[in-house]
């Protein structure tokens, strides 16, 4: 059977790693984590922004019903707890200094929309 990335894989794909994983050592708790990485919980926080799940619930529940995508994101579906835990327990100064990065890789292509949609965005 033939794979197909989907699109939310292509936009993961825009995402530095080598730059996730310098910034995951910097701001980390001094411990590894087990199952629940970071990038693990990266991907279930965005995945719930897209879809608009309205609870953390409903959010694990949705990526549950999607077991095959999350192995082609190297990602496993976590429990509700777990997710709750790594949301408390590892500090949010993570993401302040990951943003930029994920910006300037998504921006490129917002002027190209942009300008085909005659429409403009200012930095």
């Amino acid at each position: 059977m033939a794979h197909c990335n989907t699109i939310f894989h292509q936009m993961l794909k825009l995402i530095p790693r080598h730059h996730f994983a310098k910034l995951e050592a910097e701001h980390g708790t001094g411990r590894k984590a087990r199952t629940f990485t970071r990038w693990s919980q990266l991907v279930h926080l965005i995945s719930m922004q897209l879809t608009a799940r309205v609870s953390l619930r409903d959010g694990i529940s949705s990526l549950k019903a999607r077991i095959k995508s999350l192995y082609h994101l190297g990602v496993k579906p976590g429990a509700r707890s777990t997710f709750s835990d790594a949301n408390n327990g590892r500090p949010a100064s993570f993401l302040p200094p990951f943003s930029p990065t994920c910006i300037s890789a998504v921006w490129p292509m917002l002027l190209v929309t942009s300008s085909s949609s005659k429409t403009s965005f200012t930095a």
